[in-house]
């Protein structure tokens, strides 16, 4: 199979592809693999944010925001595009993990790492981390603001 547009996904939708699978199968199992995938990192990234959590009023905007990121990530709009679109999928997979370094300092190489994985697998996250980039700035900005007034 050729696409001129290739990443990592390609190379690894092969090799199930020579255990004997099909590539629907192949694909099949990829899909259910990133569907696991984000939910491994939705779990993570609200573990981390639970521990984190000092204010009780704020736990249970830490949880909603968990449930919200949870039914985005696992919605059947994600299961849709996990099937249609498997390498866009695996980049929004790795989404949970990018914001990890504000959850716990300690894990900024993990939020590296998501978002450099995520661009190599589609061109598309690109654009994404620029609008979180964009977004995190300005939040920093307008909080900044915010405490001095």
């Amino acid at each position: 199979m050729y696409i001129p547009d290739s990443s990592l996904f390609i190379p690894l939708l092969a090799l199930t592809s020579r255990t004997g699978l099909t590539y629907e199968e192949a694909i099949n199992l990829w899909t259910a693999l990133i569907q696991l995938l984000a939910a491994l990192n939705l779990l993570l990234v609200w573990g981390l944010a639970q521990r984190r959590v000092k204010d009780s009023s704020w736990v249970s905007h830490a949880c909603a925001r968990s449930l919200f990121l949870g039914w985005t990530m696992l919605s059947p709009v994600f299961f849709f595009t996990s099937l249609e679109f498997p390498k866009y999928a695996l980049a929004l997979a790795l989404l949970p993990l990018w914001p990890m370094a504000f959850v716990n300092r300690r894990f900024w190489f993990l939020s590296i790492g998501a978002i450099v994985l995520s661009c190599m697998m589609h061109r598309a996250a690109i654009g994404l981390f620029g609008l979180a980039f964009a977004g995190t700035g300005l939040f920093f900005i307008f909080k900044r603001r915010a405490c001095r007034s």
